[in-house]
């Protein structure tokens, strides 16, 4: 038996995932010649294998008469378990009620965009995503948990992520970003800035 820590953020991926938002999220923008770069913050509500509002981060670069090229990070988060981990149901768990579950996710997308006049851009792009649920369920005899709790992992998903949407210039640097994913199959509306 171990204990898992449940939570978002944790073991090495939490670090390629901080560093991706810093480095195309809009917080460090890359540079293109000639062009502009803008960061957006995103917001979902998911109906496909993640089930909660998720936001995003999204890095865009547009150059005139020219692709350009936009990241997306997006992430959702719901639920929360405790207790011990079970890497599957026990057997001797069979008919213990559950209690709760916990599922997250991540999606990443890339691709380019086009610049349609100085107001409005488009992208469209392919990317990954992933999802992993956990379940958890109480022991009332303690015989797989000393707490009384104890979860175990459920599904786990692996899919193509495709986007698509369009960045609407609303003056003075302000960017309204409109889009959809398909692994999510959910609406996307940000706020970011242009420079």
């Amino acid at each position: 038996m171990s204990l898992r820590k449940s939570g978002l953020f944790g073991g090495p991926g939490s670090w390629v995932l901080v560093a991706c938002v810093i480095l195309f999220s809009g917080c460090a923008v890359l540079p293109v010649t000639g062009g502009k770069q803008a960061g957006v913050i995103q917001t979902f509500e998911p109906h496909g294998k993640l089930t909660e509002m998720g936001v995003g981060f999204a890095g865009y670069w547009f150059r005139e008469q020219q692709s350009g090229a936009f990241i997306h990070l997006q992430t959702s988060y719901s639920g929360s378990v405790t207790g011990v981990h079970y890497p599957s149901l026990p057997a001797e768990g069979a008919g213990d009620p559950i209690t709760a579950r916990e599922r997250n996710g991540a999606l990443l997308a890339i691709g380019p965009t086009w610049m349609v006049n100085d107001r409005l851009a488009v992208y469209g792009g392919m990317g990954i995503g992933s999802s992993s649920t956990w379940t958890e369920r109480q022991d009332a005899d303690l015989e797989l948990s000393p707490t009384g709790y104890y979860h175990y992992e459920g599904d786990r998903d692996l899919g193509l992520h495709g986007t698509c949407g369009a960045l609407l210039q609303l003056g003075e640097g302000w960017i309204v970003d409109l889009g959809y994913g398909s692994y999510s199959d959910a609406i996307h509306v940000g706020l970011g800035y242009s420079y």
